[in-house]
C-alpha cells in the first residue's frame, strides 16, 4: 500500500535538512583539501643563499719613485743635469766609434764643479753655455762593459783618451779634467788629465791595466 502524502513530505523535509546540515561541513572539507593541493603545487618560498661576491682584488701599489727621476736627471751618470747629459753623449759617441775609430761598450759618470742648483748646471741655452765656460773641475769615470778595451792596443786606448779629453776641454775650457777607465773586472786601465796646472798639455797613461 502506498504511503501517505504527509509521510512523503516529512521524509523530503528531513533529507533537505540533513543536506543543509552536512553541506557546510563538506564545503569546509573541500576547501581544506583544495588548500593542501595548492600549497603542495606552489614552489617553496625559501630563498636560496646566493654565492657571495668576492672582494675586488687590490691593485698593486705603484713602485717607489726612482730618486733619479725626482731630480730630473740620471744621478748615476752625473752629479747635475749637464754632467749626466754629457756622460750619456760620451757613452753614445764611444759606442759609435767616434773616438779613435774603435767602438767600446761602456758606462760613464761625469762629476762637475761647481754643480749646485744655482750655478747653472741645470740651465739651458745661453745660461748653460755661460756655466760651462766657468766649470773648474770635470772628472769622468769610465767602466768598460766587455773585454774590448783590455784587448785594444795601447795606441788605440791612448787615442781614445786623447779624443775624450779634447771633447771635454771643448765644452769646459777652464776646467781641470780627469779621466779614469776601469776594466770589466774593476781594474784601473787608463788615465788621462789636462788642465791649467799642466799648461794645457794632456797627461795620458795606458801602460798597464790593473
Amino acid at each position: 500500500m502506498c504511503g501517505s502524502p504527509v509521510s512523503a513530505n516529512r521524509s523530503t523535509i528531513e533529507a533537505v535538512r540533513r543536506f543543509f546540515l552536512v553541506a557546510p561541513v563538506l564545503l569546509l572539507l573541500s576547501m581544506a583539501l583544495a588548500g593542501c593541493s595548492i600549497s603542495a603545487s606552489m614552489p617553496s618560498t625559501t630563498l636560496v643563499a646566493s654565492t657571495p661576491t668576492p672582494a675586488p682584488t687590490a691593485l698593486p701599489t705603484a713602485a717607489p719613485a726612482n730618486p733619479a727621476n725626482a731630480t730630473g736627471f740620471d744621478t748615476h751618470a752625473g752629479n747635475c743635469l749637464d754632467a749626466a747629459n754629457e756622460a750619456i753623449v760620451l757613452v753614445q759617441k764611444t759606442a759609435n766609434g767616434d773616438f779613435a775609430g774603435n767602438a767600446f761598450t761602456t758606462d760613464m759618470r761625469l762629476d762637475l764643479e761647481p754643480h749646485d742648483a744655482h750655478t747653472g748646471c741645470a740651465a739651458a741655452g745661453q745660461a748653460l753655455h755661460n756655466y760651462q765656460q766657468y766649470v773648474n773641475g770635470a772628472q769622468l769615470q769610465v767602466w768598460a762593459l766587455d773585454n774590448n778595451w783590455s784587448y785594444a792596443s795601447q795606441t788605440t786606448r791612448q787615442n781614445w783618451l786623447q779624443g775624450v779629453l779634447h771633447y771635454l776641454l771643448g765644452i769646459y775650457p777652464r776646467a781641470d779634467i780627469g779621466v779614469k777607465v776601469y776594466t770589466a773586472n774593476g781594474a784601473l786601465c787608463g788615465t788621462a788629465s789636462v788642465g791649467a796646472g799642466q799648461g794645457g798639455t794632456p797627461s795620458i797613461n795606458v801602460s798597464s791595466c790593473g
